[in-house]
């Protein structure tokens, strides 16, 4: 979930589509939605300002939104958005139109009623959200939170030069007055007013280009890994970790550009020594979450180092409602999230038959699954053994996999663990590719 706010002519809703294009998420245009309840308000001659008469006509109001595929060429990636039934979609981008939606976004009623609309809209991820309080109000826990702003002049001249576009008779001075009236009005706004989110990150879009915003956008995407405490720690001390294992262990990686930037998804692995999470951790290069046996949790200094980290306690005798929740809940976050799916390492490097797990939770969350195979850890790191051994290792990430539900029947234990099975069978290729085997001579224990 990635959320662009800033006042009108920032560049939000170009940058916004082609961030959403580029990612493959839903574009949401907010800022259309209340452009809608304000057209139809002076459609029926209804005050904007918060009152009986606007409450009943927010009631019986039917607003929808819908991805813009079919829209003209010079409309691509924008929402199209009903009003009873009605398209409104280019009927609401007029000056006017500008004011309403500033006039009615400070009634509590209209904010209430959108916000939550809003919210369900965004609830499931894969969303780019743009307009004015999206980081701070809408979705306060957004995985992204940007903030585009600009000179006054400049916004001006592109607010200017859309209107013009669209065939809109206004001057310079005009437009110039509209953008001072709107940006008065957004951040003295009693519910909701603009500003940027604490954790945002604030791109000055004047004298750029949109594709240079986004390209901007999706570095940061890249490098950034989780917000917060963790993903400093982790840019912090990932270049001593990085040079730590290439010294020790010659760590080599391959494949690494086929992890997905900028949506949540699974790197399932094989597990053969405990070396395997922080060893795939640093080869992936970007803060990640993994789950763990809750009992390391307890273990004083090892429990607050692999929290901060990025991983969670998981309970292995029984199915961990709570684990399952949370690891959802970070992939929907956008972050990528380390399995093993065979549940327990191997002691003798063979790979073994997966657990369902790892395939319910790619369908149910959406993601894709990444195969990945870590060879040289079960030498370094022998199952029983107590000291480390110096054994080169190499991590391979193969190309992504995307799981469609079945068409018809149940997902039970049988479908997933048919998909487990398939993850694991990835795997298996990517280490016959390195040993040179035949096709279907990898390691894998049915």
């Amino acid at each position: 979930m990635i959320t662009i706010d800033g006042p009108v002519g920032a560049g939000k809703s170009t940058v916004a589509r082609m961030l959403a294009r580029k990612l493959g998420y839903l574009y949401l245009d907010t800022g259309a939605m209340y452009r809608a309840i304000g057209w139809k308000a002076h459609r029926l001659g209804i005050p904007p300002e918060e009152g009986p008469a606007l409450r009943a006509m927010l009631a019986e109001t039917r607003l929808e939104v819908h991805p813009g595929k079919d829209l003209p060429r010079r409309q691509a990636g924008e929402m199209r958005v009903f009003v009873d039934g009605e398209e409104v979609t280019e009927a609401i981008r007029t000056p006017l139109m500008s004011l309403m939606a500033s006039a009615v976004s400070r009634a509590p009623s209209v904010r209430e009623h959108l916000v939550a609309l809003q919210r369900t809209l965004a609830e499931n991820g894969g969303v780019v959200l743009e307009g004015r309080d999206t980081g701070t109000v809408v979705c306060p826990e957004a995985r992204w939170k940007f903030y585009l702003d600009a000179s006054l002049e400049e916004r001006g001249r592109r607010r200017h030069e859309e209107l013009r576009g669209q065939q809109e008779a206004v001057t310079p001075e005009e437009t110039l007055a509209e953008i001072r009236q709107r940006d008065y009005n957004d951040t003295h706004r009693a519910h909701s007013p603009l500003r940027r989110a604490d954790e945002a990150v604030l791109i000055d879009t004047s004298g750029i280009t949109p594709a240079e915003v986004v390209r901007r956008m999706l570095e940061i995407i890249s490098r950034s890994g989780r917000i917060g405490r963790e993903g400093l720690l982790y840019r912090i001390s990932y270049p001593l970790l990085y040079l730590l294992c290439r010294i020790l262990f010659r760590l080599q990686v391959a494949g690494r550009e086929r992890i997905p930037v900028g949506e949540g998804a699974i790197l399932a692995a094989n597990h053969v020594s405990y070396l395997d999470p922080p060893l795939i951790a640093v080869a992936v290069g970007r803060a990640i979450s993994s789950v763990a046996r809750h009992g390391l949790f307890d273990v004083p200094v090892l429990g607050r180092v692999i929290r901060w980290y990025g991983a969670f306690p998981v309970h292995q005798e029984a199915i961990d409602i709570g684990a399952v929740k949370e690891s959802l809940k970070r992939l929907k976050q956008g972050e990528l999230l380390l399995i093993f799916p065979e549940g327990e390492r191997s002691a003798d490097g063979r790979m073994r038959p997966p657990m369902p797990g790892v395939a319910m939770l790619a369908l149910q969350a959406g993601v894709k699954v990444v195969p990945t195979l870590i060879e040289g850890a079960e030498q370094a790191l022998p199952v029983g053994a107590k000291w480390i051994r110096l054994r080169p290792i190499k991590v391979t990430f193969g190309a992504p996999l995307k799981f469609s539900p079945p068409v018809m029947g149940k997902r039970n234990k049988e479908f997933y663990q048919s998909v487990s099975q398939r993850i694991m069978e990835e795997i298996a290729r990517l280490k016959e590719a390195e040993q040179g085997n035949a096709p279907g001579k990898a390691a894998l224990i049915s």
